[in-house]
C-alpha cells in the first residue's frame, strides 16, 4: 500500500479551485505535495491549508509536469536499498531522523521490529522486480504510528555519491563503496549486454 494520493497535471492549472477541492474530498491536511519524478526534495512542501495547498501545487510544477498530492504520514521514515539483477537482495533498514537543528539525519541501520524490517524487505523486492528495476534502487517507506508500512516513493537513479542513502545501506550489508561501485558497472555492462 501507499498514503492516500492524487495526481494533477499541468493542464488543471487553468482550475485549480475546482482540482484542490477534488483533492480535499479524496484526502485531508495536513498533505505532502511532490512533483511526481523530480530530484529529491526540490518543489515539495507540506500544505495545511487550501491557500498553501495551491501554493505547493505551484512550486511542485517548477519541477515537473505531474504533481503528487499525498496524505501525510504520522510516523517514522524508512529507507531500504536492493541491489541486484536476476536475484535482488534488499539492504537492513534505515532512518531519516531530525536533528538537535531540525537537519535531516540518516540512521544506519535504524531500530525497527524484525517483523516490520522483514516486511520492508520483502516490498522492497517485489516492487524491484515488478517494476523491472535493474541494478539498483532505493525504496522510502512509512512506518506509521498505527503499525502500518506504506511504500512512499522508489529512486530509480539514487545518488551515488559515498555520504548518500544507497551507498550507506549497502556498506551497512557489508559492500565498501568502490566495491558497489564496481559492481553496479559490471551489472550494468552485462545487463547493456543482455539487451543487444
Amino acid at each position: 500500500r501507499t498514503p492516500k494520493w492524487d495526481a494533477i497535471q499541468q493542464r488543471d492549472l487553468n482550475r485549480l479551485d475546482a482540482k484542490c477541492e477534488d483533492v480535499e474530498h479524496a484526502l485531508s491536511y495536513p498533505m505532502f505535495v511532490k512533483p511526481s519524478s523530480a530530484n529529491a526534495a526540490k518543489g515539495t512542501a507540506v500544505a495545511h491549508s487550501r491557500e498553501e495547498l495551491q501554493k505547493a501545487i505551484k512550486l511542485a510544477f517548477t519541477q515537473d509536469t505531474t504533481v503528487l498530492v499525498e496524505q501525510l504520514v504520522e510516523g517514522r521514515e524508512l529507507r531500504i536499498a536492493v541491489f541486484g539483477y536476476d536475484m535482488p537482495f534488499a539492504s537492513f533498514v534505515g532512518e531519516i531522523i531530525k536533528d538537535e537543528t531540525g537537519a535531516d539525519k540518516f540512521i544506519v541501520p535504524t531500530e525497527i521490529d524484525d517483523t516490520a524490517h522483514s516486511i520492508i524487505r520483502e516490498i522492497a523486492i517485489q516492487a524491484f522486480s515488478a517494476l523491472e528495476c535493474h541494478e539498483l534502487a532505493l525504496f522510502d517507506f512509512f512506518y506509521a504510528a498505527n503499525g502500518e508500512i506504506l511504500l512512499g516513493e522508489v529512486n530509480t537513479i539514487p545518488s551515488l555519491s559515498e555520504q548518500d542513502a544507497y551507498p550507506l545501506l549497502m556498506n551497512d550489508l557489508g559492500m565498501r563503496y568502490s566495491y558497489l561501485l564496481d559492481k553496479l558497472i559490471e551489472q550494468a555492462l552485462e545487463h547493456a549486454e543482455r539487451d543487444f
